[in-house]
C-alpha cells in the first residue's frame, strides 16, 4: 500500500522541484488604443472572387484556334 501511494506520489513530488521556464509576455504588441495598430480581415477571401461567367458559344474552327496558339505562329507571337 505504502509503495503504491509513494509511486503516485513522487511524479507530483519531481515535478514540484523542476524549474519551468517564464511565460511567455501575451500582451506584446499594439494596444487597440494605438492608431497605427494594424487592422487585420474578419473574414476570409470570398470563394466566387475571381470567377468570370462565361455563357455558351458556337464551336469555331479548331484549326484556327491550334494555330492562333501555335508558338510562333498566328497573332500575338
Amino acid at each position: 500500500m505504502r509503495l503504491s501511494v509513494f509511486a503516485a506520489l513522487s511524479p507530483l513530488l519531481v515535478g514540484g522541484c523542476a524549474a519551468t521556464a517564464p511565460l511567455p509576455d501575451l500582451s506584446a504588441g499594439p494596444g487597440p488604443q494605438d492608431p497605427g495598430a494594424a487592422i487585420h480581415a474578419l473574414y476570409p477571401p470570398s470563394v466566387t472572387e475571381g470567377y468570370t461567367a462565361r455563357g455558351p458559344v458556337e464551336p469555331g474552327s479548331w484549326r484556327q484556334l491550334n494555330d492562333r496558339q501555335a508558338p510562333g505562329r498566328g497573332g500575338g507571337s
